[in-house]
């Protein structure tokens, strides 16, 4: 039995091909959502636990290195108590490109969000190019939600 899917660099299979535009801290939320929208392909994610607090971590990257992730947009205000730069680096280790855009940094929100959008959208594009190949059914991982937790 076979499916089709996107092989990765780290040999793994996913069967979408998404940039994730991810918010590192809850305040980036609303530019990493402008950064995604209308992009096809694209999709922002954050979470409310801190500005990178270490407890995360592990999350973060374990979710930027899904096999269904073509590329990673990593969104930071630049105030966090921690760098974004550890996470890109173990993001980087799997082969998928990884990006980080600091809000502070470029100086601005709107300019922050026009580079998001220009990286975003190369990212789509690359992703967009690579075509599906038959893979044998072992190749498949599925992860399910706990609906009694």
């Amino acid at each position: 039995m076979q499916f089709q899917g996107y092989v990765r660099k780290d040999g793994r299979v996913g069967v979408r091909n998404t940039v994730l535009v991810l918010a590192v801290c809850d305040c980036g939320e609303p530019a990493a959502r402008q950064m995604a929208e209308g992009i096809p392909g694209a999709v922002s994610v954050t979470h409310y636990h801190g500005c990178i607090a270490l407890e995360v971590v592990p999350t973060i990257v374990g979710v930027c290195i899904n096999p269904n992730i073509h590329g990673v947009v990593l969104v930071v205000m630049g105030c966090e108590g921690q760098r974004p730069e550890p996470i890109a680096e173990q993001v980087a280790k799997s082969g998928k490109p990884v990006h980080i855009i600091n809000i502070q940094e470029i100086g601005n929100t709107r300019r922050a969000i026009a580079r998001g959008r220009a990286v975003v959208t190369a990212m789509a594009q690359d992703a967009a190019a690579e075509r599906r190949q038959a893979f044998d059914i072992t190749k498949l991982a599925v992860g399910v939600k706990c609906g009694g937790s």
